[in-house]
This record gives structure tokens, sequence and C-alpha cells, in this order.
């Protein structure tokens, strides 16, 4: 079962470089973790002990042959390659940072430009007078 989860996992990996690698690997990893399921529940009939457990196996070393010659034939990686891959965990919370800081700093201008804009219209009876814009009437009828 381990065989074919890898093979899913090493499916994932190679997927930025050759989609139809990663597909054909993931395939493969699906029928030997299904095979595996199969025969340790004991659910043979079709394919015998024997066909189920090669089944299950087969598939590990023939997609690792696969991934290898794919691999080799491809070459080393491009930088297209790798700037195609997802960003990492750093570079998702340095954008995330980045994003709340312009926001943050957005909102203290608006703030700023409302305060300028109400303290510009005050005349000078009310400027002894702090209004609180929340406040009720101060009486309930």
């Amino acid at each position: 079962m381990g065989g074919g989860l890898g093979l899913i996992a090493l499916a994932y990996a190679v997927r930025p470089r050759s989609e139809v690698l990663g597909t054909t690997l993931a395939l493969l990893g699906l029928v030997a973790t299904a095979a595996t399921a199969f025969f340790l529940t004991g659910v043979t009939g079709y394919l015998g002990e024997g066909g189920t457990e090669r089944v299950a196996a087969y598939p590990l070393p023939l997609g690792l042959a696969l991934a290898a010659l794919a691999l080799w034939r491809l070459g080393p990686p491009t930088t297209a390659d790798v700037q195609e891959a997802r960003p990492g965990r750093r570079e998702l919370r340095a954008q995330a940072r980045d994003e709340r800081a312009s926001r943050a700093r957005e909102r203290d201008e608006a703030l700023e430009a409302a305060l300028r804009t109400t303290s510009g219209s005050r005349t000078d009876a009310d400027a002894g007078e702090l209004e609180d814009p929340w406040a009720g009437s101060g009486r309930r009828d």
C-alpha cells in the first residue's frame, strides 16, 4: 500500500514538468493501492491471490522506471519549470503580511482624511463639546 501511495506522491511532484507522466504515475499508484486493499481484504476471486498480488506489486517498479526514463529525457529543470511551481510558505506569508500592511495604511489614510474633514467643518461654538456619533440622543420617550 505504501508503494502505491508513494507513486501518487511522485505523480504530484512530477506533474509541473510533465502532465502525461504525472497522470500515468497517479493511475499506476491508484491501481496498486486498490489491488493492495483488495488483496488484504481477501477480494481475490477475479484474478486469484497471485494475480492480485502481482497487480498490487508490479506498478511500483514499472512506475519508477517510467519516471526515471521520462525525467532523464526531459533533462534538468529549466527556470520556467521552477517559476511555474507554487510559491512556498514563506512567500505566501510575506504576501499576506504586505497585504495586511497595505490595508492598514489605507485605513489609516481614510481615518486621517475623515478627521480632517470633520475638524475643518466645526465652528467655534462646537469646538468645546466633543460629540460622539455613535451615542444616542440620551433620552428615550
